[in-house]
């Protein structure tokens, strides 16, 4: 509950390169602070961006690994979860049933991407073939572009899935999703999507 972090490694050797304490970021935090490092995206000249759930926040970690918030949600909504970097200079952030633009410039005037529909329990987030692929909690990933950098967004495709899933990624022009199995013994396993 008292920590979040965000370890790098070298994937060639495994060796540990840092462990940056995210929570340490956080000013004055109360007493009973709980935090939940959730996900991460990295932009092309290496910045890492972190949501954590409970906290609310997105941290930055540059390059020489010190971490910052870059932005707190305060509108009561749920917290942030999936995240992913855009070359056009923002996040995109699932928080609950909503998407929404963080300009990495202004972050204080982030805003709601308008949907073209509900995508409830948003969760892990992935570029594929120029389309965002979402997952959501309701049994399906769901696809979009957009073509006003991202204040609005267009229905590109949804692919279903059985059980629960948590995030998704690409091998190739294939979408797999991860089942967790946070509710029983079962090891986690992967299922392969395909957008329709």
């Amino acid at each position: 509950a008292g920590q979040a972090k965000l370890g790098v490694y070298n994937l060639t050797t495994g060796e540990r390169l840092a462990m940056v304490d995210l929570a340490a970021a956080i000013t004055d935090p109360p007493d009973d602070a709980v935090f939940f490092a959730n996900d991460v995206a990295v932009a092309d000249d290496g910045t890492a961006y972190v949501t954590d759930t409970r906290m609310n926040v997105i941290y930055r970690v540059d390059t020489d690994y010190q971490a910052s918030v870059l932005h707190q949600f305060d509108d009561g909504d749920g917290g942030p979860n999936g995240i992913v970097h855009h070359p056009g200079g923002y996040l995109l952030v699932a928080r609950g049933a909503a998407l929404w633009n963080v300009p990495l410039d202004d972050p204080a005037s982030a805003t709601e991407v308008m949907l073209p529909t509900d995508i409830p329990g948003q969760d892990g987030m992935v570029w594929t073939a120029g389309r965002l692929a979402i997952v959501s909690n309701d049994g399906r990933v769901v696809a979009l572009t957009s073509d006003d950098d991202w204040a609005t967004a267009e229905l590109a495709g949804v692919a279903t899935y059985e059980g629960q899933a948590t995030t998704v990624a690409v091998v190739g022009d294939d979408l797999y999703v991860v089942h967790p199995h946070f509710g029983d013994a079962d090891p986690p396993s992967v299922s392969r999507v395909v957008l329709q």
